[in-house]
């Protein structure tokens, strides 16, 4: 079995294919091609799809700003799913997020 070897640019010293950097050429190295991870879905990723108000919320929640939170420094109630709502329908009309269909907002209000 053959092994192919790294094939460097000589401008930059990259192999195109692996991307490992040589110090010098001549350099001979088995290339070991690294998988590339598929493209995220959608334009903004794993977050394409969700609302402003969402995007906000999960971001807050990731450095620990919870409702929770906020009701307890605050001592009153904070509001945030009406905030978040409202971000939600500037984000639809600024085109950030696709707004819910027509049956799941139904369905939402007669959870809550």
């Amino acid at each position: 079995m053959s092994e192919s070897m790294c094939c460097y640019d000589p401008v930059t010293l990259t192999c195109p294919t692996c991307g490992h950097v040589a110090l010098r050429l001549p350099t001979y190295r088995t290339c070991r091609p690294v998988p590339v991870p598929p493209p995220p879905a959608g334009p903004m990723g794993l977050l394409s799809g969700m609302g402003l108000g969402d995007i906000t919320a999960a971001s807050l929640a990731a450095i620990g700003v919870t409702k929770e939170l906020v009701e307890r420094l605050l001592g009153r109630p904070c509001y945030c799913p009406a905030r978040q709502e409202w971000l939600n329908k500037i984000g639809y009309a600024v085109g950030i997020g696709k707004p819910p269909k027509k049956d799941q907002d139904v369905q939402t209000l007669a959870k809550d």
